[in-house]
């Protein structure tokens, strides 16, 4: 009989027997050796295959949902100034901010 592989970091084993590793899911991670299930990437965080550690979302940019395999562009009259941001901030009137901001730009003339 075949025996188990250790499961490294960064992928999991959800089968008694299984001789092969499976490489992390997207959208998940797995942080341990011998993992059976890999956990579920938080919001304000995004995770590629293989991934160790929820990576956190990007000044310029928000995580608003839980399996996120790519941050997601703060919008047009928005900003997102802290990593790991599940939501962004509205820009003052006064202001303006442009796509991927992460500060207010532009003081508008009103």
């Amino acid at each position: 009989m075949v025996g188990v592989i250790d499961c490294p970091i960064g992928s999991y084993c959800p089968e008694f027997g299984l001789t092969n590793p499976i490489l992390c899911k997207i959208g998940h991670y797995c942080p341990e050796t011998k993992m059976i299930d890999p956990i579920v990437c938080p919001m304000g965080h995004y995770c590629i295959r293989g991934e160790i550690k929820p990576r956190k979302c990007p000044i310029g940019y928000y995580c608003p949902k839980e399996k996120l395999i790519n941050p997601v562009i703060c919008p047009y009259e928005n900003y997102c100034p802290e990593e790991g941001m599940m939501e962004y901030y509205e820009c003052p009137k006064e202001y303006e901010c442009r796509v991927g901001t992460g500060k207010i730009n532009v003081k508008r003339d009103l």
